[in-house]
């Protein structure tokens, strides 16, 4: 099993990270249906209100789970990734 952690850093404000989100909730069910592709998720960050966290509101962090680096190469050659 490979995990892929990829740091997506959008353009300044809500709305730019917010459209890219939208984007992703598109091809979401399309990238599960590959052969391969165990996880495939966008995560952002929550403002806690604690003194320790660093908040990143023009950050998506993706989250993939991947059977092998072969099933990754292929999912990198679809028309749903190049689209992004």
């Amino acid at each position: 099993m490979l995990t892929v952690i990829a740091e997506i850093r959008t353009r300044p404000g809500q709305h730019h990270r917010q459209a890219v989100l939208d984007q992703f909730a598109k091809i979401i069910p399309t990238v599960l249906k590959e052969e391969g592709c165990h996880g495939y998720a966008p995560m952002v960050d929550h403002a806690a209100g604690v003194s320790f966290q660093t908040v990143a509101p023009d950050s998506i962090v993706m989250i993939e789970q991947w059977e092998s680096v072969a099933h990754l190469e292929a999912h990198l050659q679809t028309p749903t990734y190049e689209s992004l």
